[in-house]
């Protein structure tokens, strides 16, 4: 017998795979409306005073409900800070949307001139629509969603190597990593854009179920581009869930294990040992995959024969369980 994986929870969390267990931000909430920009009127050079402009965005108290908890805290503060740079040159921290992308609904886009330097923050500490910090403003929220999570995923772009700054308030203490990215390529996979932090790599000591604040930070000297496209929580559940997102590998190819070649029979009746294993890694979080027999362009199979297998998606609402595919043995 085959087994066909039907890429959903069911078998992801049969293998043990990682899974979207939360999400911090997918920047829906507040896209083409919040924003933070500073056009410098003089010249600014370093070790003056900063320039600062600061922005606050908080949702509906509902906003979990609303959107599919989409936002942590239902609210979002974030701060540009220009520290050097010439007359007239403009810097942007911005929420956008994103139209006809099956992966991402909105990005954070942060733009930065030439001969400058800056700092740009997000901050996630409840609603209190301000920059000033508030250490426990998301109430000891657990980050470990039960146990589950291990670690951070950020998808992000970039024109220039650079490198963010996590940052976790919690009742024990402050934590910290740094996620350093290289330069995007032109011609970039889905995949690519993915940076994960675990939970074990934070320096300092603090407790991820009992979080209050987090703080993402980028900083720029000189004209940085860079976009994050989401910031999300990955884990690996114990037992069937009804609604994570399967999380694609870091490698956007399928690979499939080599198969044994059966012993050769002397009776037409195929022995019942043989047996085909196939593995899938997807890199489509909204889609269903499975694989299937790719049909054999020889007549009459070999002993010898391996069985090749394709992949196949769809994009209805993700479920999640494995099927068994009716056996080709001749």
């Amino acid at each position: 017998m085959k087994l066909a994986i039907v890429f959903a929870l069911f078998a992801v969390c049969a293998f043990g795979q990682l899974v979207e267990v939360g999400i911090i931000d997918d920047f829906f909430i507040g896209q083409n409306i919040q924003k933070a920009q500073v056009t410098l009127a003089n010249d600014l050079s370093l070790g003056g005073t900063p320039i600062i402009a600061t922005s606050s965005f908080s949702a509906a108290s509902d906003c979990n409900i609303e959107f599919g908890n989409t936002l942590i805290g239902c609210s979002r503060d974030m701060e540009m800070r220009v520290t050097s740079g010439e007359q007239g040159r403009s810097f942007d921290s911005e929420i956008f949307s994103i139209s006809g992308d099956a992966n991402f609904r909105g990005e954070w886009v942060v733009a930065n001139p030439k001969t400058s330097s800056s700092i740009a923050t997000l901050q996630y500490d409840g609603a209190d629509e301000t920059f000033t910090l508030n250490t426990n403003g998301l109430n000891n929220f657990d980050l470990t969603f039960g146990g589950t999570a291990t670690e951070f995923r950020l998808s992000i772009v970039s024109d220039l190597e650079t490198q963010y700054t996590t940052t976790v308030y919690t009742s024990s203490g402050t934590c910290s990593a740094v996620i350093q990215v290289p330069r995007t390529p032109a011609q970039y996979n889905y995949a690519d854009t993915f940076f994960d932090i675990q939970y074990s790599d934070f320096s300092g000591g603090c407790s991820f179920s009992s979080v209050g604040a987090i703080e993402l930070i980028l900083p720029s000297s000189d004209a940085v581009d860079a976009i994050v496209r989401k910031i999300s929580i990955l884990g690996i559940l114990p037992s069937a869930s009804p609604t994570p997102t399967p999380i694609p590998s870091q490698s956007n190819t399928p690979t499939r294990p080599p198969t044994n070649s059966p012993t050769p029979s002397q009776t037409p009746t195929p022995t019942p040992s043989r047996s085909t294993e196939c593995t899938v890694v997807c890199n489509c979080p909204a889609f269903s995959c499975h694989l299937v027999p790719t049909p054999s362009q020889t007549p009459t199979p070999t002993p010898s024969r391996s069985t090749e297998c394709t992949v196949v998606c769809n994009c209805p609402a993700f479920s999640c369980h494995l099927v068994p595919t009716p056996s080709q043995t001749p």
